[in-house]
C-alpha cells in the first residue's frame, strides 16, 4: 500500500520507509500510528504516535530524528553486567563433607581432653600414693629396727615363753603412721629336768610346733642329743614321747637333759643333695610350721643358707640354697636324714629369729621381714 495518501507527517513516512529498508521484517502500512519508540526531536514532531510500538522486532530499537530527517537505527546500550561466579556442581556436597570433618575433629578433640584429664588425675592419685607407699615401707623398716634392738638386748632368746613375740603386738606411732613388729623363734628350751625315762617333755612353750612330729633335744648328737617323738601338746608341754629315735641314719639314745637344754623341731631331706657346695635352686622337706621362713638350716653338720620358702600339703619347699656356711662341707645327704633348724653353738651362729613389721600411712601398708642371727 502506499504512504502518498496518508495524513501522517512526512517525517514519520520518511522514518517508516527508511527502516523497512533496512530491517530484515519490514512493517506494514497498519503500524506506522504505532511506529515512534522514541523521538528526540523538537516538540510536535511524530506527536500522533504516543503509543509504544507493538512490533516485537522494535523492542530493542531507538531512534533518533534531526528537525524530520532520515531515521537511524542504534541498539540500546545497557551497562554491561559483571561476570557471574560460576560454582561448580559438588560445591554443596564439598560444604557438607568439610561440616563432617569438623565435627569429627571436635568430637575427637573432645574425647582426647577428656582422656587427658583423666590421666592427669590418675596420675596425681598414683604419685600420692606411691609417696603414701614409701612411707609406710619406711616405717615397717623402722619397726625392723626397733625389734632387732629388743632382741639385742635379750641374752637367751629361746626362754621366750611366747611364739610369736609379742603374741599381740601393739602398733607404735611415727612420723604420721604406725609400725607394728612381731618375731618368730625356731626353737625352745627345757623348762624343767627331762630324765632319761619320762615321757612328757616339759618347755617354755609349744607355740607354732605341730601338733605331732619329731624333736632334737640338745645340741650334739654325739655328746648327749636325743631324737624323741611326741603325738601331743599342751601351752608347755609336749606329751606322748618316744625317747631315743632314729631319724634316717642317725641314732640316738634316750638321756637326762636339764633345764635350759635347747629344744629344736625336725624335719627330713626329701631332696637328694651331693657332696659339693654348688648352690641349689631349691630342696624338698617334710612340712614343719616351726621353721623360719628364711635362715639357716643344720643337715648332718653342715650349715645351710635359704631365702624363702612354700608350703603345699606335707611338702616343704626352701628356695636359694647356698651350701657349705660352716667348717663342715662337701657332704652329700640323702632322703629322709634329719633337718632342723641352725644349732646354738654353731658355725655361723648360735641363735636365730625372724622378725616381721608392718608399716601403714593412711590407706597404704607395707611389709618387712629380716632373719637376725646371734
Amino acid at each position: 500500500m502506499s504512504l502518498a495518501g496518508s495524513d501522517q507527517p512526512a517525517c514519520a513516512m520518511d522514518e517508516f520507509a527508511a527502516y523497512n529498508s533496512k530491517c530484515k521484517s519490514p512493517l506494514q502500512e497498519r503500524d506506522l500510528e504505532n511506529f515512534c519508540l522514541k523521538v528526540r526531536a523538537p516538540a510536535g514532531v511524530c506527536k500522533y504516535f504516543p503509543k509504544p510500538p507493538r512490533v516485537a522486532n522494535l523492542a530493542n530499537v531507538g531512534y533518533r530524528q534531526d528537525c524530520c530527517g532520515v531515521a537511524s537505527r542504534e541498539r540500546r546500550q545497557t551497562a554491561p553486567r559483571p561476570p557471574r561466579r560460576m560454582m561448580p556442581a559438588s560445591g554443596h556436597k564439598q560444604q557438607g563433607f568439610l561440616m563432617i570433618v569438623v565435627i569429627f575433629l571436635l568430637v575427637v578433640l573432645f574425647f582426647l581432653g577428656g582422656a587427658l584429664s583423666t590421666m592427669l588425675g590418675n596420675s596425681t592419685l598414683a604419685s600420692g600414693g606411691h609417696v603414701g607407699s614409701m612411707q609406710a615401707f619406711f616405717l615397717a623398716d623402722s619397726g625392723l629396727e626397733v625389734e632387732q634392738r629388743r632382741w639385742a638386748q635379750n641374752l637367751d632368746w629361746y626362754r621366750s615363753t611366747t611364739d610369736p613375740n609379742p603374741t599381740a603386738p601393739v602398733a607404735q606411732a611415727l612420723g604420721g603412721g604406725t609400725f607394728t613388729m612381731y618375731a618368730n623363734l625356731p626353737a625352745t628350751k627345757v623348762r624343767t629336768g627331762f630324765p632319761a625315762a619320762a615321757v612328757t617333755l616339759n618347755v617354755f612353750t609349744t607355740a607354732r610346733f605341730p601338733a605331732t612330729g619329731i624333736l632334737q633335744v640338745d645340741d650334739d648328737m654325739t655328746g648327749g642329743g636325743e631324737f624323741v617323738r611326741y603325738t601331743g601338746v599342751t601351752a608347755n608341754s609336749f606329751t606322748g614321747v618316744t625317747r631315743g629315735q632314729t631319724v634316717g641314719t642317725v641314732t640316738a639314745v634316750a638321756s637326762n637333759h636339764a633345764r635350759g637344754d635347747v629344744v629344736y623341731p625336725v624335719s627330713q631331706l626329701r631332696t637328694v643333695m651331693p657332696a659339693n657346695c654348688t648352690p641349689m635352686a631349691s630342696i624338698n622337706l617334710d612340712t614343719n610350721t616351726k621353721f623360719l621362713s628364711a635362715g639357716l638350716l643344720d643337715i648332718e653338720g653342715e650349715e645351710i643358707a635359704y631365702g624363702g620358702m612354700a608350703i603345699a600339703g606335707g611338702t616343704m619347699t626352701l628356695t636359694g640354697i647356698v651350701r657349705c656356711q660352716g667348717v663342715v662341707i662337701n657332704v652329700a645327704h640323702a632322703v629322709g636324714q634329719p633337718v632342723t633348724p641352725i644349732l646354738v653353738g654353731g658355725d655361723s651362729a648360735w641363735f636365730q629369729v625372724e622378725i616381721f613389721s608392718t608399716g601403714v600411712k593412711g590407706s597404704n601398708i607395707r611389709y618387712a621381714r629380716r632373719t637376725v642371727d646371734r
